[in-house]
């Protein structure tokens, strides 16, 4: 059999410095994710499942924090590893995943009453959840390579 071929963890040219130039970023971010959990707490106020609007902070943080990983990968290794890793969740979201969620479109779509503000504010939490664990987990893992190929040239 094959040996498995290892992911270096670190190296003495990582270090845990920030790049001045995303401290504002990483600031807002954080503002928006305050605003996030005030307004899924003050949710509560209208319907009742707090737990649950809480919970869609973190969900959609952890998932946006796997595809930063995986759009950006450190060395060729992790990007071939992320290629296969892509091609099989590629094939099980076009073929089972988008047969479960069809059918809860659908609803949506024929139902205008399903659709409210509730639904709605749910939906906007989850999603800027998402893309500020992506961002967050994205311009860590790049802003060195970045500022390391800008000093080579």
């Amino acid at each position: 059999m094959g040996e498995r071929e290892t992911i270096p963890v670190a190296s003495k040219d990582d270090d845990a410095e920030i790049s001045p130039a995303v401290v504002p970023g990483y600031i807002l971010g954080i503002i928006i994710l305050i605003c996030l959990i005030y307004v899924s707490y003050r949710l509560q106020e209208i319907h009742p499942e707090r737990y649950f609007n809480m919970l869609l902070i973190p969900t959609g943080g952890s998932l946006g924090w796997v595809v930063g990983i995986y759009l950006s990968p450190r060395g060729n290794q992790q990007e071939r590893q992320f290629q296969t890793l892509g091609k099989a969740i590629g094939t099980f979201v076009s073929g089972y995943l988008l047969a479960k969620v069809s059918p809860l479109f659908q609803h949506f779509a024929d139902d205008k009453e399903a659709w409210n503000i509730l639904v709605g504010t749910r939906a906007f939490i989850f999603v800027i959840s998402f893309f500020l664990g992506l961002l967050f987990v994205f311009i860590g893992r790049t802003q060195k390579p970045l500022e390391d190929s800008a000093r080579n040239k």
